[in-house]
């Protein structure tokens, strides 16, 4: 079989292992819908991959009109042109695609299949082979388009088929589970996350990843938020139980600071007798750069985002795990970043404490002073 098109993939793995609830729910649905992130699914056992032959191996037009006219019926042919022009698909004559062992899902069929958490699937736009590499004799994933030819399953049990397949067949459908899907690790890398995860907070800084979720949703460019308090307090709880987060952080004195931390147009002189000053000096160029890009991204924020990888940087500074570190160099540690926070303009006690909380999360500011405490008996 010629290859029509055909490119490398990164390494494939599965869906539910790479991707958060929260990730599902949010952008991932729209990526899928656009193409940008491809689902795949193995080509199960017993089964192979066909496509339409009539589309590749003839090398003119004569020749193509000439196997056209030998291959069916006129009615046949007739029923196979009346399906393609309605769009329904169509399979003319069937070709196995050798070595295939995953196919791609149809972008509506992905959508459908992430909202639902299961589909049946007939059609496939292309499929994926295993071909070696030259000269190597290892083994890489190529991606097979053919041209105008959709792909289908059917029992690889040796017998020679006929079409023509014309639509949906209930009797050869794929039904498919989240479970079931696998996903281009480098689409998750260079698509996903970035417009997810921007900032490179998910896997180090939970809390803050959570905060700058809300705030994307929530600002509007020019308005910044407009959804009331109790709104954005239930969104920030269930999406910081969908990122594993605990439920101890975003606690009800917490919760009462989200709206104002995310909040790109909060009135800096409601409730106080002089306008907060933040200090955006201390943001390094990368942030300074995403502070400008983000219209979600407050100053707050922003400031909340360098406190958090400040405190990446002080605890692995220290060489050793952080449960080899003493309970009082723990503590100075944290009073430390507290005391940058002053100084950057986090002086309101409500807010103070809620900012260091989040940036030093997942680590419990109550569990170091319970080991203080403990020490302090031994000592005594």
């Amino acid at each position: 079989m010629t290859e029509i098109d055909a490119r490398r993939l990164s390494k494939l793995v599965p869906l539910l292992d790479e991707v958060s609830p929260a990730e599902m729910r949010g952008t991932l649905p729209a990526l899928v819908h656009d193409g940008e992130v491809v689902l795949y699914v193995r080509v199960p056992a017993g089964k192979v991959v066909y496509m339409d032959g009539i589309r590749l191996l003839p090398a003119t037009f004569s020749d193509a009109a000439n196997s056209w006219s030998r291959s069916l019926s006129p009615y046949d042919l007739s029923q196979v042109r009346k399906a393609r022009k309605s769009g329904i698909p169509a399979i003319q004559n069937p070709m196995i695609v050798p070595d295939a062992i995953y196919l791609a899902m149809a972008p509506k069929d992905a959508r459908l299949l992430l909202e639902m958490e299961r589909r049946e699937v007939c059609w496939f736009p292309f499929a994926v082979q295993f071909s070696p590499d030259s000269g190597t004799g290892s083994k890489h994933l190529t991606r097979l388009i053919p041209w105008q030819s959709l792909c289908c399953l059917r029992p690889n049990d040796g017998q020679p088929k006929r079409g023509p397949w014309i639509g949906h067949d209930p009797g050869h459908a794929l039904a498919i589970e989240l479970r079931d899907v696998f996903v281009e690790q480098n689409a998750l890398d260079t698509v996903l996350r970035a417009k997810e995860d921007p900032m490179g907070l998910r896997g180090t800084s939970p809390g803050v990843y959570v905060l700058c979720r809300a705030a994307a949703r929530f600002n509007d460019p020019e308005k910044g938020v407009q959804e009331q308090q109790p709104a954005v307090q239930e969104w920030v709880r269930n999406e910081a139980r969908a990122c594993g987060v605990n439920d101890w952080l975003f606690n009800n004195g917490v919760l009462k600071l989200v709206r104002k931390l995310i909040n790109t147009k909060h009135n800096e002189r409601q409730g106080v007798p002089s306008p907060a000053e933040f200090d955006l000096s201390v943001l390094s160029d990368n942030e300074a750069r995403a502070f400008g890009q983000l219209h979600w991204m407050s100053k707050r924020l922003m400031l909340t985002v360098h406190a958090a990888r400040c405190w990446q940087q002080i605890v692995s500074g220290q060489e050793r795990p952080w449960e080899d570190v003493s309970p009082d160099d723990q503590m100075r540690m944290t009073r430390n970043l507290g005391k940058w926070l002053d100084d950057w303009g986090f002086t309101g006690e409500g807010e103070h404490k809620a900012v260091w909380s989040i940036a030093i999360y997942p680590i419990d500011i109550r569990d170091i002073r319970l080991k203080q405490k403990a020490n302090q008996k031994i000592r005594s």
